[in-house]
């Protein structure tokens, strides 16, 4: 599934059994992705419940939960993930692996858990889980 932002920037979710992959084939290494639509926060949590049937948010307990940070094994480099809430605007921030040309962050179950457990402090459960 493709989401774009206001300012046209573009985010592909890729889904498969065991992980969720967010994509972007900009040559950037760092995507700010504005959140003024949640469209993209809505499908991130209806997929993660989708494909792991005990899927339930819950606060990091430890570096390897929390997914501001996250090692990909195939480019033997870190990736980031952040939430950034300014004045006006609410951003999902992105830093992709280096060498990766596609793969912005990859979303493990535990990871998603965390995340998904702030974004329901930004966005109440009610509106992620309506259509």
């Amino acid at each position: 599934m493709i989401f774009t932002d206001k300012y046209g920037k573009q985010i592909t979710v890729s889904i498969n059994r065991t992980n969720i992959e967010l994509l972007n084939s900009g040559s950037e290494e760092r995507l700010d992705f504005d959140l003024e639509n949640i469209d993209i926060l809505k499908f991130l949590y209806m997929a993660a419940k989708k494909i792991w049937k005990d899927f339930t948010p819950k606060p990091a307990w430890s570096d390897s939960s929390d997914y501001y940070a996250y090692y990909d094994k195939r480019f033997d480099s870190e990736g980031g993930l952040a939430i950034m809430r300014g004045l006006r605007s609410t951003q999902l921030v992105i830093d992709k692996p280096c060498g990766s040309e596609k793969v912005c962050y990859r979303f493990n179950k535990t990871r998603c858990e965390t995340f998904i457990y702030d974004v329901i402090k930004l966005v109440p459960k009610w509106e992620l889980e309506n259509e």
